[in-house]
């Protein structure tokens, strides 16, 4: 291929991935390097591959399917057009939505990795750290897709106290309800995304620990409809993803180029992070390898500043407002809503 400098990208996730595909059909040459190689689209999976399920609007389908990625990979095979929501009042109403799939993330994973292959991509799988950027070579034009680790980012901002998710899934959904519904608590909200290839059921807040059975009598007691399908001691239960999912974001350091989490990792309550990850990465390849991006110039100030009043709003509405760490977590968004770093 082309002899312009060559492309690296740190993190082999969707958007790490989506990055290096865009980046080798501008021509360039493209490494990926990654703590963790992507699950086998084969069946195989590994121990440590956790399954998880997100919602996408059906924009991001499409530029799936542009880049080679076949709906029915993801398990997906139709699009909703509403959801389920128990927020400010005491039982659930539907609500009507843009559309939007649910889609299987580590599948989602493989099928990228697949196309990266084809596509004569290096991945490596080696430990990647601010200590290893300085191991590349210098002519190489890298970017950041490590998620909300950031590793390359000089200066981060987040919550003292994040707000966490932890996620179940439930591999039999055939008797399920697909789509998207949404649950808010005491102390947190509870979300559950279901397609044909199970059930990801998601707590959200500071304290939901202990096993499935205690949280789903937790969630039993203001929510008793998003489980009522969902059994105690179920077989087919397997722990999912979980992590911080508050809002936070990063500036770039010299070494590289922050793209999705990295730069800005959107609060889960909005149910758009890795929609708008993908686009914005698209976006910031096309910048620094061709000097133009699709769509206009990205504003993160303004961009951070509206996501944070729209979860505030969200906060209010719900009955965790009253409990102290969401109140203290408040806090920390009124500052980005303000453009306070």
């Amino acid at each position: 291929m082309s002899r312009a400098n060559p492309v690296v990208i740190l993190g082999a996730g969707p958007v790490g991935l989506l990055a290096a595909l865009h980046a080798r059909r501008l021509g360039r040459d493209v490494t990926v390097f990654t703590n963790q190689a992507p699950p086998a689209h084969d069946g195989r999976r590994s121990n440590d591959v956790r399954p998880h399920i997100e919602c996408v609007p059906s924009q991001v389908i499409a530029l799936l399917v542009e880049f080679g990625v076949a709906p029915a990979l993801l398990g997906v095979e139709q699009l909703f057009a509403s959801k389920c929501v128990q927020w400010a009042e005491d039982r659930p109403v539907i609500l009507p939505a843009a559309p939007y799939a649910a889609i299987s993330r580590p599948n989602l994973e493989a099928a990228l990795a697949q196309l990266t292959e084809r596509a004569r991509i290096w991945i490596v799988p080696q430990a990647v750290s601010a200590a290893s950027i300085e191991a590349i070579a210098s002519d190489a034009i890298v970017f950041d897709a490590t998620g909300r680790r950031a590793i390359s980012a000089w200066k981060r901002w987040r919550p003292s106290r994040p707000i966490v998710a932890r996620s179940f899934h439930f591999a039999d959904a055939s008797s399920a309800r697909e789509g998207l519904a949404l649950a808010a608590g005491p102390d947190g909200y509870v979300y559950r995304i279901a397609n044909r290839s199970g059930i990801c059921l998601g707590v959200v807040g500071h304290d939901h620990k202990g096993s499935w059975d205690n949280v789903r009598d937790r969630i039993a007691g203001f929510a008793p409809w998003i489980v009522s399908d969902l059994a105690a001691n179920d077989s087919l239960m397997a722990n999912g993803r979980s992590g911080p999912s508050s809002l936070q974001w990063a500036e770039a350091g010299a070494s590289a180029i922050l793209i999705g989490d990295a730069e800005f990792g959107r609060d889960a309550m909005s149910s758009q992070g890795l929609a708008i990850g993908l686009g914005a990465a698209i976006g910031a390849v096309s910048l620094a390898l061709t000097g133009a991006r699709p769509g206009p110039p990205a504003d993160l100030a303004h961009q951070r500043s509206v996501h944070a009043h729209r979860i505030l709003e969200q906060i209010a509405a719900a009955p965790f407002s009253r409990d102290h760490a969401w109140r203290q977590y408040s806090g920390f968004l009124q500052q980005a809503a303000a453009r306070v770093a």
